[in-house]
């Protein structure tokens, strides 16, 4: 038998040709969607400038007025003519699909598809794969079929493709093709296909494309259709597991003998998570100790001295209204004096460990953000119980948060998950590419830059003490020195930390996708303790309340332990979906969104569940924020929600665009939130209110997509889906 290396595909040796409709005005059983349109134009625009794609090799016939039997010439010619040039040809499908009156194959609905006849009107599948083997036999083929019964599609494939026995017998023969085919199938044979909710697209070609573009942390620079079947399979379960329909099927060779064997293995998408690794360890190595000397140096620089740190008293002074300022100041300084006890009294409520060292400061400088991330650190859940609220925002408020602005942008890699921490007028971030930043809060400018072992994804940064902590997909726990980016230590896990560190009495706990959480000494690095594994991924940060540490885990638990110990507490009862929501403790309950589309309220003391609230519209990746009796969260549904905490009755749901991943944070009765619209918004906390929401400026904003908002000092931090961070503020 003859065995060759294949040909890798590449832009220039692949055809793509894109068939289906968005109307069928023949046939008025079939619904129009401007969904099919989106998916259609997004692939279009992912092959041509993300792919490569040459435009002469993709044949757009999407929405044509041709009818099935001039929709074959086209394709017809369109190979003639550049056949003898390919390798691949791939063909995707988006619109209605329909069973044959034998109800043993598919047809493929087109624009001109008729009401008396849709079948013979319409693409027949095994015609469609007929030509592409008389036309294209020495290609291999590829199908993406995104309509309802795709998968019933495989038999009319396998019944155009060459029978095994011919296959055998000829693999010599060069006239007859023996590449082999595979596919993507959005639905099984007996079921429907999905719309998001939106109509902005599908939610097959929309998960297929979110796999294409955020790539896999695998250290392969390409990925083939089996990679992708398995990402999308998981992405899909994660994110719509309850819509049975959307799971992906997948076709493979009907003779694994072929001349380039299993061709769903053979790599084929670029990979930009491993291209962008593989981009960033090239330039190290072609710049030998560019980063070891800008780290010596930076650690033999003079500290800046305590002096001339920005307090928020400096940082006024250089405003550009300084007169205006100052009477702010006086208004807040007095403010702060009567109110000062019982933003105290309300934090302890909070079950803030830390918060009692406050008592012995003065009023004036103890409710400034500053002061106190100075004795307390700052982090994911911006306290160690996770309430996710700045109480000691003062500047932004209902009445002036409609007038902010664009302050700054500042670009930090590729993709921001992560969420910006602001301490001693240094924003920190971690990106996607690996690295973590470091900029000036007030003015954006790059201050230093890191690297860790691999992409920093949903951890976010924690500063207490003078020093840094972020989590990688390298397994570790990176310390680094806050001021010159100096690194301090390194822990290792038994996984990929996408969790967020907190630190508390110099502890620094993080969970892990091994399972399993663990604790570090925050100034050595060394392990304190490693947990007994929980029943699924830990990507829930930890909130540490009176010696107890509280996480979610992807086995739909809510897991606590000795913080001193690590001995297991209690666990609570499984919700009906994967946490990876982070907990929110407050006056003795436990907050706690799930993929059940619900979110749980539980006594913190015993784990015994307070209440459940009503289902929201999918999925709660975002983590709670508490204050004043409210529990806000945002939801895969495009929508935030407010809770009553006593009763988890609903106070007021809200739109905010698109999808939500990004987690609320309140501050002086404001709720921000992004969004998968690319959009940051502001809600009045009371009353639901929509105060404020981003627009583009100059090139597309896109603010919040995973990231979520930070609150500090009169600015609004939010990291991008597009590498950049935005500041907002009213100057």
């Amino acid at each position: 038998m003859k065995t060759t290396t294949p040909f890798l595909p590449s832009p220039e040796t692949t055809l793509v040709i894109v068939l289906g409709a968005s109307k069928w005005p023949h046939y008025t059983f079939f619904d129009a969607s401007d969904a099919f349109k989106h998916a259609a134009n997004k692939l279009r625009k992912y092959f041509l400038d993300i792919f490569g794609l040459p435009r002469k090799n993709l044949l757009w016939l999407f929405d044509t007025p041709l009818n099935a039997l001039d929709i074959d010439k086209a394709i017809c010619r369109h190979l003639e003519t550049f056949a003898d040039q390919a390798r691949d040809v791939l063909v995707y499908y988006t619109g209605h699909g329909g069973l044959t009156d034998d109800r043993t194959g598919l047809y493929l609905a087109i624009r001109d598809t008729q009401e008396h006849d849709p079948e013979s009107s319409s693409l027949r599948l095994k015609s469609l794969a007929r030509t592409l083997r008389e036309k294209a036999r020495d290609l291999r083929h590829f199908y993406i079929l995104d309509c309802c019964f795709a998968s019933l599609g495989q038999g009319d494939l396998q019944g155009a493709s060459i029978p095994d026995e011919l296959a055998r017998s000829t693999l010599e023969d060069e006239d007859i093709t023996a590449r082999g085919y595979a596919g993507l199938f959005s639905s099984g044979k007996d079921e429907e296909s999905v719309l998001l909710p939106t109509h902005e697209n599908t939610y097959f070609t929309e998960a297929w494309l979110h796999v294409l573009l955020e790539g896999s942390s695998q250290t392969k620079r390409f990925l083939s259709f089996k990679d992708v079947y398995i990402l999308l399979e998981e992405h899909l379960s994660l994110l719509y597991g309850k819509y049975h329909a959307i799971y992906p099927r997948t076709l493979r060779p009907s003779n694994p003998q072929l001349y380039d064997g299993d061709v769903a293995s053979i790599p084929f998408f670029p990979n930009p998570q491993a291209q962008r690794m593989q981009r960033f360890s090239a330039e190290r190595a072609n710049a030998p100790g560019r980063l070891e000397e800008e780290t010596r140096r930076n650690a033999q620089a003079k500290p800046p001295s305590p002096q001339l740190s920005l307090s928020p008293a400096t940082t006024l002074v250089h405003s550009r209204r300084p007169l205006k300022v100052s009477r702010a100041l006086v208004a807040l300084f007095c403010l702060t004096l009567l109110v000062g006890g019982t933003i105290l009294f309300i934090e302890r409520q909070q079950g803030q460990q830390t918060q009692a060292s406050l008592s012995t400061t003065p009023a004036g400088t103890s409710n400034t953000y500053n002061a106190f991330v100075a004795r307390n650190g700052i982090q994911f859940g911006f306290n160690p119980s996770h309430t996710r609220v700045n109480p000691y925002e003062h500047t932004l408020s209902p009445l002036t948060v409609p007038h902010l602005k664009l302050a700054w942008t500042a670009f930090a890699g590729i993709f921001i998950y992560s969420s910006p921490a602001v301490a001693n007028g240094i924003l920190y971030v971690g990106s996607d590419n690996g690295s973590l930043y470091a900029f000036d809060a007030v003015t954006g400018k790059s201050k230093w830059e890191v690297p860790t072992g691999n992409s920093i994804e949903w951890s976010s940064p924690a500063v207490a003490n003078g020093v840094v902590y972020i989590g990688s997909d390298d397994h570790k726990l990176y310390a680094f020195d806050a001021v010159t980016g100096t690194l301090k230590w390194v822990a290792v896990t038994g996984g990929s930390i996408r969790s967020s560190p907190v630190v508390v009495n110099g502890v620094v706990y993080v969970g892990s996708d091994d399972d399993k959480l663990y604790a570090f000494n925050a100034t050595t690095g060394s392990q304190l303790w490693m947990s007994d594994p929980t029943g699924g991924s830990i990507r829930s940060s930890p909130a540490v309340v009176n010696g107890v540490v509280y996480v979610g885990s992807y086995d739909g638990k809510l897991y606590t332990f000795n913080a001193t110990t690590g001995s297991q507490l209690w666990m609570s009862d499984p919700t009906g979906g994967s946490i990876r929501s982070s907990p929110a403790v407050v006056n003795g309950m436990v907050y706690i969104g799930s993929d059940d589309d619900k979110l749980y309220a539980f006594n913190a003391t015993t784990g015994k569940p307070k209440w459940v609230s009503a289902p929201t519209g999918s999925y709660l990746y975002s983590s709670p924020a508490v204050v004043n009796g409210m529990v806000y969260i945002g939801s895969v549904d495009g929508k935030l929600y407010a809770f009553n905490a006593t009763t988890g009755k609903p106070k007021w749901v809200r739109p905010a665009g698109k999808s939500i991943y990004s987690s609320p944070t309140v501050a002086n009765g404001v709720v921000y939130i992004g969004s998968d619209d690319d959009k940051l918004y502001a809600f009045d906390a009371t009353t639901g209110t929509r105060l404020w929401v981003s627009a583009p400026t100059g090139d597309p904003l896109y603010t919040g997509k995973y990231s979520s908002p930070t609150v500090a000092n009169g600015v609004v931090y939010i990291g991008s889906n597009n590498g950049k961070l935005y500041a907002f503020s009213l100057v």
